[in-house]
């Protein structure tokens, strides 16, 4: 009986960790600021004060990559409280489609398609959750011999936030947030990008997510 009760302990210790171990298991790695997916084999330059983090999240899988930029600037309605501020956020999804690169992200800004695919990109891509937000267009973008498209949107705001971090009172606060869905496609895999920042540093924080998108390499 003793036997038996060590050997199923031990058996159970080595589930447990094989589990654990997978778990621990990452999208990918950053090496020298280059981000290069374990699964998918692409790989992405991180540019600026980015940075990134990779995931192994069961729930999202194809939630590749999650960038945040360190250094960003404050608006002026956010001077007294900078945690207010909306960080600029760039994150990378990944998956296996039939879909043509624009059909898909149609069907992500569509309100009513439904999939297990654009339930996982709704988790993470903080602009498509955002109040009326208006689309500003799609257009064709072009590196190499890599086709893809970029969509732009922003959303005003209305808060109401502390005065101060030390201060009971509130006041209301007028802003804009902006942002992006990128998309580049080769043969049926398709990497999307969705952006999110303070509309006042739009022009500066489009300029490098773009860059970054735009040196994605497939293996």
């Amino acid at each position: 009986m003793k036997r038996i009760l060590i050997f199923g302990l031990s058996v159970l210790i080595l589930i447990t960790t094989a589990e654990a171990g997978r778990k621990k298991k990452k999208t990918g790695k950053i090496t020298d600021g280059i981000y290069v997916d374990a699964d998918y084999g692409f790989s992405m330059n991180l540019v600026g004060s980015w940075k990134g983090k990779t995931q192994s999240s069961k729930k999202r899988p194809h939630i590749r990559l999650v960038c945040i930029q360190k250094e960003y600037g404050i608006p002026s309605h956010y001077q007294e409280v900078p945690d207010q501020t909306q960080m600029p956020k760039f994150v990378i999804f990944s998956d296996t489609t039939t879909m043509g690169v624009r059909p898909y992200v149609d069907s992500i800004l569509s309100k009513t398609y439904k999939s297990k695919q654009k339930k996982e990109i709704m988790s993470e891509f903080e602009i498509l959750s955002v109040r009326d937000l208006v689309p500003a267009g799609m257009a064709t973008l072009r590196v190499g011999d890599k086709r893809g498209v970029i969509w732009k949107g922003k959303a005003v705001y209305i808060r109401e936030i502390q005065s101060s971090a030390s201060s009971a009172g509130g006041r209301r606060v007028n802003g804009t947030y902006g942002g992006a869905i990128f998309a580049f496609k080769k043969d049926n895999l398709i990497v999307v990008a969705g952006m999110i920042c303070e509309y006042d540093f739009y022009d500066a924080v489009m300029q490098e997510t773009t860059a970054m998108m735009t040196s994605l390499t497939f293996e």
